[in-house]
């Protein structure tokens, strides 16, 4: 049997380890799900989630320079799925968009704060962070580091 990398085969159980799981294939071919590769949720415990003997669809995930196979549980199961998603007709569940705080667009400043009581502030904030760092690196008092 000729293993391809993004096809799904499907093989037997064949050595259970804490890292992982070996499949062998009809024709002699074999490979290892990482236990990462078995499912989207964590696995405490891989003995949970497959036996020794069990038939599994796998997904060929990367074959290396040494013929290493590399296969998914996973990634074959959501290949057997409907590839849409399933969208939900309940009103609280609808898509949102969301925007970072980065490209969020700032609060304007309000009628109140003209422009000069906006840069004294502004002002007064640098001097007492220029301050701070001073006090914080001053080589005489014999650290450079914050006492916390």
């Amino acid at each position: 049997m000729q293993l391809e990398l993004g096809k799904v085969f499907e093989g037997k159980i064949s050595k259970i380890m804490n890292y992982g799981a070996f499949v062998d294939f009809d024709g002699g071919a074999s490979g290892m799900i990482h236990i990462s590769e078995i499912s989207k949720n964590y696995i405490k415990d891989i003995n949970d989630h497959i036996k020794l003997g069990d038939i599994v669809k796998v997904k060929v995930i990367g074959i290396d320079d040494r013929n290493k196979v590399s296969l998914s549980l996973k990634d074959a199961q959501t290949d057997n799925q409907d590839s849409k998603p399933k969208l939900s007709n309940n009103k609280k569940y609808e898509q949102k968009s969301y925007v970072p705080r980065s490209f969020a667009k700032p609060d304007p400043p309000s009628t109140g704060d003209a422009f000069e009581d906006l840069m004294n502030k502004f002002k007064k904030r640098s001097d007492d962070i220029q301050s701070d760092l001073k006090r914080i690196s001053d080589p005489r008092k014999g650290t450079n580091r914050r006492s916390y």
